[in-house]
């Protein structure tokens, strides 16, 4: 009776597993084609799951995604800093959501709906994605440019350009209709820098980043910022090389090219576009997590000082979902989505060569980060594939916390602070690993990974600290390294071990052979008493 409600357990257990097994995830991006992934969960002052999957590139295994080091580029998760900006001049008195953009504006030249010239455009309108501005794709093709290319443009003359050509408005006048566009967004960031007197780049590195405590060295727009961290910017692939011609033909500035030694596999080096303010945003999951945990407390007290402040960001002007995305409703750039059966408050992203989504539950009690390099780009089956995948994982990680409702960190199983010169970097019982060559770890906190040493240390194989080189000195090893244990698996420990009794009373005490035999002469004393009893009772004896 006692297996098979042990056999029932193990398999309600695998059914329903708290947080989701590793294996389970890995299987689920690899069907995808989603080559890494780094996952957070947070409430409002904590990191509750941290946990990192695959790689930065789908042709190699030397780096593995670490959510604490791995750089993406955030793309449209870089907008929802846009619209906290444009709510901190509001409580400033410098903005206005409702009246005309071309007082903040101060073109030589008014920007009106070419179809609509009486009809004024507001703050609101734009970060709503309601102003009446369309898809231009001719013009949106020559945004892409490689590595920081975009320092070399004028965001005034960008966006100038998009608003004065025809072609670029919708039919539909300002306030009728909601549809998405990235220049839209940009827009706003250039009514913020008109007003704030600084670029945007800028603005969020002094009013955003600097309260957060967020370093200028971890988040950045520029790709120089990682100059001395390439190893930990996460590569650009997407799995369909039939599409090479067709990168060629409408972005060669790009320089898609075939993956190395790959048939499958389409690579895009580091690039931007040239309105940074809506894509462009670099930062690490971890890094990101700070700003998700202070939206979940209203942005408050370091970057809104108004309860009004946050209702604004998040309040719907139009019940009307976007063209595009029928089932999105929109308040100030951030919006709210189904999913999974819940109402969720957050914003997706994606580039080539990436794909993102960051959502909060309906009480901002609980959010979640998905930073992947999964490509979604052409809309195609594989599109909506790796679409519903991270929908699926991040549901699944929702059912896991809000469910759970205890204090517990479940920071994958390395909350647990490993020795100096180790790490631990897996979920469930397993040994903290030495740190690799040129790494080191003091073993004072937590760690799922080693720190890299710079370039003039001396770090071995298990290093505690960095040791400077020139203090070394040549020296002939007189000893060999004693034998290292033939069996390091926990499971093989532990096996090795359960039939032997030890030689001292704490090895006695917690030997399973011993307390099998407890257990069976306990057995054996019922079995002698019952066949007393019975024997006394019988009818043959009265």
């Amino acid at each position: 009776m006692f297996f098979y409600l042990l056999l029932a357990f193990s398999v309600t257990v695998k059914a329903y597993q708290c947080p989701p097994s590793r294996i389970l995830i890995e299987n689920q991006l690899r069907n995808v084609h989603i080559p890494g992934l780094a996952a957070i969960v947070v409430n409002s002052s904590n990191i509750l799951y941290e946990e990192g999957f695959g790689y930065h590139s789908p042709i190699s295994n030397q780096y593995p995604i670490d959510p604490s080091k791995s750089i993406f580029v955030l793309a449209s998760l870089s907008k929802t800093f846009i619209a906290l900006a444009a709510m901190q001049l509001v409580e400033k008195g410098q903005l206005n959501l409702d009246v005309d953009v071309n007082q903040y504006l101060k073109f030589p030249i008014r920007i009106s709906h070419p179809l609509f010239p009486y009809s004024i455009i507001t703050m609101r309108h734009i970060l709503s994605h309601s102003s009446g501005l369309g898809s231009n794709y001719e013009e949106e093709f020559h945004h892409g440019m490689p590595g920081d290319d975009f320092l070399k443009t004028n965001l005034t003359d960008i966006i100038l350009r998009y608003l004065l050509n025809k072609a670029s408005w919708l039919s539909e006048a300002p306030g009728n209709v909601t549809y998405y566009t990235n220049i839209g967004a940009a827009w706003g960031a250039l009514i913020i820098e008109r007003i704030s007197d600084l670029t945007f780049e800028n603005y969020v590195r002094y009013k955003i980043f600097d309260p957060l405590g967020i370093s200028n060295t971890v988040a950045s727009y520029r790709l120089s910022t990682f100059a001395m961290r390439k190893t930990d910017l996460v590569e650009h692939y997407v799995y369909n090389v039939s599409l090479l011609s067709i990168y060629h033909q409408i972005a060669p500035q790009l320089n898609v090219v075939q993956a190395l030694n790959s048939s499958e596999w389409l690579y895009i080096p580091h690039y931007s576009i040239s309105v940074y303010p809506s894509a462009m945003l670099r930062m690490s999951a971890r890094s990101l997590s700070i700003y998700l945990r202070s939206f979940l407390k209203n942005f408050s007290p370091n970057l809104l000082q108004n309860l009004s402040s946050i209702k604004e960001i998040l309040h719907v002007s139009r019940q009307e979902g976007s063209i595009d995305e029928p089932n999105v409703q929109y308040g100030l750039i951030w919006n709210w989505r189904y999913q999974n059966n819940r109402h969720l408050i957050g914003h997706r992203g994606w580039m080539p060569g990436v794909a993102h989504t960051m959502m909060a539950n309906e009480k901002r009690s609980l959010g979640i980060i998905l930073l992947s390099n999964g490509d979604i780009t052409w809309g195609d089956d594989l599109a909506k594939q790796v679409s519903l995948t991270l929908i699926n994982i991040m549901g699944q990680l929702f059912d896991c916390f809000e469910k759970c409702r205890t204090k517990t960190n479940y920071n994958s199983g390395h909350s647990t602070k490993c020795i100096g010169g180790t790490y631990k970097s897996d979920t469930g019982i397993h040994p903290c690993i030495l740190c690799p060559n040129v790494s080191s770890n003091p073993g004072i906190i937590a760690s799922i990974s080693c720190i890299t040493c710079s370039s003039s240390s001396f770090c071995p194989l298990g290093a505690i600290y960095e040791m400077n080189s020139t203090l070394l000195t040549s020296i002939s090893e007189a000893y060999a390294y004693p034998r290292s244990p033939e069996m390091d698996v926990f499971e093989d420990i532990l096996l090795n071990n359960m039939f032997s009794l030890g030689s001292t009373d704490h090895c006695l005490v917690v030997s399973p052979i011993f307390w099998t035999f407890i257990l069976l002469a306990i057995f054996i004393i019922l079995l002698l008493g019952i066949a007393s009893l019975y024997w006394w009772f019988s009818p043959e004896k009265q």
